[in-house]
């Protein structure tokens, strides 16, 4: 054991990742319009600044004379410009209004004074694009586990415990001595009496089949405003052997004490409790170590007929006893499958791979109640180190009941619009916020949503700033949910058909 944890002390895993934040692109329809009777031409100057009041940017739209309005695709960099200085040049000369970045791509009219408006609106000819610095250790297209934040598909969730549900199988005392020596010993105890040993066999290499359920924390220093986020995680369940029980026939014909009888050790449920660390290392795909043990249970009875005493009843003694087991353990989880189709994978294949310090066991007694000299002991030398290798398939609660069906009590979802492309108007809430069709950066799948910041104005409690930046709307304060298109056309009684 204590060579192990030497080893472990050792051995590391090391992962640098740069703390810059992704840069989110918005290319934005930017539509200008004149006062009504203005019929001079009119030019006007958008100076995208930075909280130093830097220049990131600058873009001209020029109002012909013959045009009430005029239209420009603007490239805007939300993660650096907070303000647009707007200078507006006509025959009456020179000014400039200062408008704030996320009020600009909101959508709605900004009123500029003497009659010129200026309003956003996300460009559907050329979609929001993800830049990611190139000094990032992860790039866009390798980097795993998208949690909330642009980029890929968020996976699990960031800033909230995901519940993992997970059926599992493999394969149970791997290598080593499998499930030890044990033996039976008959001891005649008057002077000179006879020691005679018999080996039996334990439950070996079996099949295990079982339901785990885990609780995954992520690591808060690791989760502020990082794309990947190391996890903690606590799990527990049942595992069940498929062949767990042994029966051994075994005689001492022709020694002293004589008898012939059974030995039947049978292995009942393994309980886990494993404390893991996840590190993403790719796509979708993390890597966990960590350890903990296992609590398992045997039973071992021991049957014995007496050849000195024909005739008499067979004797017996049977023994329950519970070990504790620690364990070393060490695997990838790899996301599979997104089954609700909400954008996020919430379905995943782990295989791991284990080793168990297995406790000894006390012995299993009985007494010739016949000859009061002899009595028959199992031995049950279960100690040794050996081997699991478990494959499962882990499905994510959090993702179900954030999305589907409306469980949203503690959640936020990210609803932030600089997170959202091909965005279209469809309908308003009985509170007046109007309701959009959208994608998400990472994802085809069409949602049907708020936008954060129009939520924030009506109902501020509503929304929290994730740290990374970007605004989450807790749906069920607003007496609603996210839904996905065809959910939302389904209630409708729509026909299913393409949102495009």
């Amino acid at each position: 054991m204590l060579r192990w944890l030497r080893l472990a002390a050792v051995c590391g895993v090391v992962l640098v990742w740069s703390n810059e934040a992704f840069a989110v692109v918005q290319n934005t329809d930017v539509a200008v319009t004149k006062p009504a009777g203005e019929t001079g031409s009119a030019t006007l100057t958008l100076t995208q600044k930075d909280t130093s009041n830097r220049t990131v940017k600058t873009d001209t739209i020029r109002v012909a004379r013959t045009q009430p309005r005029a239209r420009q695709t603007v490239r805007i960099d939300p993660d650096k410009a907070k303000t647009v200085d707007v200078t507006i040049e006509t025959d009456k000369g020179k000014r400039t209004v200062s408008v704030d970045v996320t009020r600009l791509l909101s959508g709605g009219p900004i009123d500029l004074g003497e009659g010129f408006s200026i309003q956003g609106s996300p460009s559907a000819a050329t979609p929001r694009g993800v830049v990611v610095p190139a000094r990032r250790t992860y790039v866009a297209d390798t980097a795993s586990n998208r949690r909330d934040v642009p980029g890929g598909n968020p996976g699990p969730s960031t800033f909230m415990p995901n519940f993992f549900v997970s059926v599992v199988g493999g394969g149970l005392n791997l290598g080593g001595d499998g499930g030890g020596t044990p033996n039976v010993v008959s001891r005649d105890t008057l002077p000179g009496g006879g020691t005679n040993i018999r080996g039996v066999s334990a439950p070996g290499s079996q099949g295990t089949v079982g339901v785990f359920g885990t609780v995954e924390f992520p690591i808060p220093a690791a989760a502020n405003g990082m794309l990947m986020p190391t996890t903690f995680s606590v799990t527990s369940g049942a595992l069940f052997p498929t062949d767990g029980e042994v029966t051994t026939p075994f005689s001492f014909a022709g020694t002293v004490p004589l008898g012939a009888g059974t030995v039947t050790i049978k292995d009942g449920p393994t309980v886990p409790l494993i404390f893991e660390l996840g590190f993403p290392v790719a796509r979708n795909t993390t890597f966990l170590i960590g350890g903990g043990g296992f609590f398992t249970t045997r039973e071992t009875t021991i049957t014995v007929q007496e050849a000195g005493a024909p005739g008499t009843a067979p004797f017996t003694n049977r023994i329950e006893q519970t070990f504790f087991d620690p364990a070393f353990t060490a695997g990838v989880r790899v996301g599979v499958a997104d089954l609700n189709q909400d954008g996020r994978i919430d379905t995943f294949f782990s295989l791991k791979g284990m080793v168990r310090w297995k406790e000894d066991g006390d012995s299993a007694r009985v007494r010739s109640p016949t000859f009061g000299s002899q009595d028959y002991t199992v031995n049950a030398n279960r100690g040794g180190t050996d081997g699991l290798i478990l494959a499962s398939l882990d499905v994510n609660l959090n993702s179900f009941f954030a999305f589907d069906r409306g469980f949203q009590g503690g959640v936020f979802v990210a609803s932030d619009i600089r997170l959202k492309r091909d965005i279209a108007r469809v309908g308003t809430l009985d509170s007046g916020l109007p309701l959009y069709r959208y994608r998400y950066l990472w994802s085809d799948q069409v949602h049907v949503g708020v936008m954060a910041q129009e939520v924030a104005d009506v109902a501020p409690d509503a929304v929290v700033k994730g740290d990374d930046g970007y605004l989450r709307v807790n749906y069920a304060r607003l007496g609603t949910s996210m839904k996905t298109w065809e959910q939302w056309s389904a209630e409708r009684g729509w026909l299913s058909r393409d949102a495009n």
